[in-house]
């Protein structure tokens, strides 16, 4: 029997913020994701077009749904709050 993977909010939600609080400075990253580091903390926040800035380090999973001639292999990032896919790196075709 196959399993599915399924996103549960956490308890509490992870505080969200519509724009940068003071303190934060964002950063680049590799993925497509935008991220920002705490100047005095040693925290992450990534930008989810949902949610906000929200603290703490995006959920990552692992997709390998490639077909015959369509589908995604590599490293899907999706909010640490709603569970939406925010960024995507790999291939696709």
């Amino acid at each position: 029997m196959p399993f599915e993977t399924r996103w549960v909010p956490p308890d509490p939600l992870p505080e969200a913020h519509v724009e940068l609080p003071d303190g934060w400075e964002e950063v680049a990253s590799y993925t497509r994701a935008r991220k920002a580091v705490s100047k005095e903390h040693n925290r992450e926040a990534h930008l989810c077009y949902i949610c906000g800035w929200v603290i703490g380090e995006p959920l990552t999973k692992r997709v390998s749904d490639m077909g015959f001639l369509s589908g995604r292999e590599g490293t899907a990032y999706h909010c640490l709050r709603c569970g939406r896919e925010i960024a995507f790196t790999g291939r696709m075709s």
